[in-house]
């Protein structure tokens, strides 16, 4: 894919699955968590090892439950944890490539379409009354948050946390 594109300044990944990747620990299975941490950990992983020489930086979408789980949430709290990780060592391995990871809260987008159905909009009204900024974000609410990590030359390694203070609440 790489060689097709030519050259590629910065990389951003939002891949997720989350069928299988809530349920109650109990009920998990090792196929839902090759799932889940397919599109999460391995795809970025695959993406650094292959990305072209001059690469600026990799931005890796996690999520903030991975400092805030909830019940029935351990495989996705922990590919998210795990992205965390990978941004840490990644930043260090790649440099001077720039390595850094977004943590979004809920964000409407489609992937609500599976996780509620019928009750989207309820739940995502339900959550937006309890966050402090009032509502879940859109999807061009986290847009200047990736620009900011593509952008900043002194950001690596960390993770920015764009989720309307979700893991307050």
């Amino acid at each position: 894919m790489f060689d097709r594109i030519g050259t590629v300044s910065h990389i951003v990944t939002t891949a997720v699955r989350v069928d299988g990747a809530y349920a109650p620990v109990a009920a998990v299975t090792p196929d839902d968590v090759e799932r889940a941490f397919g599109p999460k950990v391995l795809g970025p992983l695959l993406l650094a090892r292959y990305a072209p020489p001059g690469l600026e930086s990799m931005t890796i979408t996690g999520g903030f439950n991975a400092r805030r789980p909830a019940p029935g949430g351990s495989v996705i709290a922990a590919a998210n944890g795990a992205i965390e990780a990978l941004v840490r060592a990644l930043a260090i391995e790649l440099a001077p490539v720039r390595v850094n990871c977004l943590s979004p809260g809920w964000v409407d987008t489609d992937i609500w379409d599976s996780l509620a159905g019928d009750a989207r909009g309820e739940r995502l009204d339900a959550m937006g009354a309890r966050l402090p900024v009032g509502r879940v974000a859109s999807a061009s609410d986290l847009a200047p948050a990736y620009l900011t990590l593509m952008r900043n030359p002194h950001i690596t390694g960390t993770t920015l946390f764009a989720d309307g203070g979700q893991r307050l609440v």
